[in-house]
């Protein structure tokens, strides 16, 4: 069971120990209030912790956090770039909205020079 104030309290190591074993099982049990908790912290967590809560959001949350998970495309830190471009990468296509495919587009405008958010644009684009 996950727990949230744990994920919080846990830097690195410890953060990887616990968090991945959570990610390998079919289904993760996390409450709406983590999830929503979750959500509004993203711009606080550090790399360690954004790129597992992205993991988790999208994963349990995808119709609040996968909006979210586009703008990350153009974090600095590449752990946290790829995983956003992993999410988007895998999702199923009824995912792929009109409204998630207009974000990246939006942070591709802004970003013209970023291939990976060219890449990941073309990419929901073809599967649509």
């Amino acid at each position: 069971m996950f727990d949230y104030n744990r994920f919080l309290q846990l830097q690195e190591s410890e953060l990887y120990e616990y968090m991945e074993p959570l990610l390998q099982q079919e289904s993760l049990d996390i409450n709406s209030d983590a999830l929503n908790r979750m959500l509004r912290q993203l711009p606080e967590f550090d790399q360690y912790h954004l790129v597992y809560a992205l993991e988790i959001g999208a994963r349990c949350a995808p119709e609040l956090f996968l909006n979210e998970v586009v703008g990350y495309l153009v974090h600095p830190e590449g752990a946290v770039w790829s995983t956003a471009y992993r999410i988007l990468s895998r999702l199923p296509a009824e995912a792929r909205t009109d409204e998630l495919i207009a974000r990246v587009r939006q942070i591709a405008a802004e970003n013209p020079t970023n291939a990976n958010v060219a890449e990941i644009l073309a990419k929901l684009e073809q599967s649509k």
